[in-house]
């Protein structure tokens, strides 16, 4: 009767939190190709002096700027569609339409439509990203499912990524500050 009851109230979870379709996001607010063209080569020089151990500026990226990268930047193309940001009180929000086919046989074919708000900071140079909030067709999730998911990292896989870890451990803080998320560098010695 527990397994069963379990099973039930998992099943209703997954019904009621979830649904059988991706929802449409927003999509970013209209730039020129001037500056898009601009924020790529900002990114990508970053990106490029912080591989060759050069950097010595931060870069500031706003959620507009996010939002951007995501639609034009070849690295954060699989995210194109899932996520959209929104950066309020120095908190990092983003609406989500997130496919959940690896998690479970039950969540196959089922998306994760709603408003999250999340927790950066790196560790030891690993990537710690943390749901701390959760909103699901206007309604806060639940305070157990989000205390059960609040624990994982959400960025737990980045370190399989040796590209991404080279980076990582080149920055010194990644903060969320006025409104912008800032990668800062370690000082050279």
């Amino acid at each position: 009767v527990g397994v069963r009851g379990c099973n039930s109230f998992i099943d209703g979870m997954v019904d009621d939190y979830t649904q059988t379709t991706p929802r449409e996001l927003p999509l970013p607010e209209t730039a020129s190709q001037a500056e898009i063209d601009g924020l790529l080569a900002d990114a990508n020089e970053f990106y490029q002096s912080l591989a060759n151990d050069q950097a010595t500026r931060e870069i500031g990226l706003s959620a507009r700027d996010l939002n951007l990268l995501v639609q034009n930047h070849p690295k954060f193309k699989p995210f194109e569609g899932h996520v959209f940001f929104y950066i309020e009180n120095d908190h990092l929000l983003a609406e989500v339409s997130v496919p959940l086919d690896g998690i479970s046989q039950r969540t196959k074919g089922r998306f994760l439509n709603g408003k999250a708000g999340v927790s950066v900071e790196l560790k030891d140079d690993q990537l710690e990203v943390y749901l701390t909030s959760l909103e699901v067709g206007g309604e806060p999730a639940p305070q157990m499912f989000l205390e059960s998911i609040g624990k994982e990292n959400l960025a737990k896989d980045v370190k399989n990524n040796e590209e991404a870890m080279k980076g990582l451990r080149k920055l010194e803080s990644i903060e969320i500050d006025d409104g912008r998320i800032w990668l800062i560098p370690k000082k050279r010695m």
